[in-house]
């Protein structure tokens, strides 16, 4: 949150990529930063962030789409050494999205293969970042979701949006199990604004979730204080995208 973002995996056409990059929040310069241990598709991996390690789980490797990956990798911010296999999470799944506190990621819904039957997962699953056998159920979301967006306060992690979903589900570290917001993201459901592929972000007070279907530019917050708080709109991208990765610095 105070020097670098970075990004891992992705594909460009024809390929899957194993890169991890990194880039200056102060200049935008970017620079290669090692390897993951496999290449994972785009749309479809997360991370986390230790105040030490980036995490990257969950996705599709290789082809075909329907190869699912289940694998955590781990890896350094202040080496470029590349990212070593912290163990297996308990479901291989895409187009899922993780929310975490300083000592646990939470990696929320999901679609378990692009082929059919494609089943879509509300399964909220966490594990410790310092023991990479420690990985258990925390509940479930209020309904399955996919290519969702996720926050994170110090207590809580948010969900929201996904496939024709513009919903928010919050739920605590500490307990297992979501409920749902009574507010919306400022698309709401009924629009193709908030269906999928935004990318999620946090400051300590509000969740902010970015572009999305259909290419859209629109920028969405919410506030962690009420639970009947709606989305609003906050500003634009400078493009519109979606299925993009995303990152906080503290401001």
């Amino acid at each position: 949150g105070t020097a670098y973002g970075f990004c891992s995996c992705g594909s460009v056409p024809g390929l899957y990529l194993s890169l991890i990059n990194r880039f200056s929040f102060a200049s935008g310069s970017a620079e290669t930063w090692g390897n993951c241990t496999l290449a994972r598709n785009t749309l479809n991996a997360t991370g986390a962030s230790s105040s030490t390690h980036g995490f990257i789980l969950n996705g599709y490797a290789g082809a075909p789409h329907n190869a699912g990956v289940n694998v955590i990798d781990k890896f350094p911010f202040a080496s470029s050494a590349g990212a070593t296999d912290f163990g297996d999470l308990n479901t291989q799944r895409g187009a899922v999205q993780c929310s975490y506190n300083e000592t646990r990621a939470y990696i929320s819904g999901g679609r378990q293969q692009f082929q059919p039957p494609h089943a879509t997962h509300s399964n909220i699953q966490t594990f410790l970042f310092a023991n990479n056998s420690s990985n258990t159920t925390h509940g479930d979301l209020t309904a399955p979701r996919q290519w969702l967006s996720s926050a994170s306060s110090k207590t809580h992690g948010y969900v929201m949006g996904g496939a024709n979903d513009g919903g928010i589900d919050k739920f605590a570290f500490a307990s297992s199990g979501a409920s749902r917001m009574s507010g919306d993201l400022n698309g709401g459901v009924s629009t193709t604004r908030f269906q999928f592929g935004g990318s999620g972000h946090s400051s300590d007070t509000r969740g902010y979730t970015a572009g999305g279907t259909t290419l859209n530019a629109f920028i969405d917050s919410f506030s962690y204080a009420s639970d009947s708080a709606a989305g609003t709109s906050h500003s634009n991208l400078v493009k519109g995208t979606y299925t993009h990765a995303g990152s906080t610095s503290t401001t």
